[in-house]
């Protein structure tokens, strides 16, 4: 189970650096895991369902400072609260749909479904990967629940 652990947590690593750098590629090289850059401060979370073969979640959160230069970042611009929200939905549907195409056996069998109200949604499960992640003064966190 250890080697099964370190190898999601390994495959969430690569995925974040992967996705990270398509968005800000002057992080490339910088992206590093962290063991605290997002704590218990106020964040733009974002989470995304696994439905199908795999039953769970991947739930983002950032701090708002990362959220809205990601989101500059991904439309070309400033943009407003909801865009922000919707730009972090998007990431995190962007790092579960590939963690899901490299890690699943059968990844077609298991489609991905946005959750809104992420704040309300307690943590049901433990993690089966989790990391925090800090490059320049940005950080976030992800993780990724089996629901069971």
């Amino acid at each position: 189970m250890k080697r099964e652990h370190e190898e999601l947590k390994k495959s969430l690593d690569e995925t974040v650096t992967q996705i990270v750098g398509q968005i800000w590629p002057d992080t490339m090289g910088s992206l590093s895991p962290a063991e605290a850059a997002v704590s218990e401060q106020e964040v733009v979370l974002a989470r995304i369902e696994f439905a199908g073969s795999f039953q769970g979640e991947c739930r983002l959160a950032m701090v708002p400072e990362t959220a809205a230069s990601m989101a500059s970042e991904m439309l070309g611009g400033p943009c407003a609260p909801d865009e922000i929200q919707d730009a972090a939905q998007e990431l995190c549907n962007m790092i579960a749909g590939h963690w899901k195409d490299q890690m699943l056996v059968a990844p077609q069998d298991c489609g991905l479904v946005p959750l809104v109200d992420a704040e309300d949604v307690e943590e049901q499960s433990p993690a089966l990967a989790t990391g925090e992640y800090r490059w320049q003064h940005h950080g976030l966190a992800l993780s990724i629940r089996r629901r069971d």
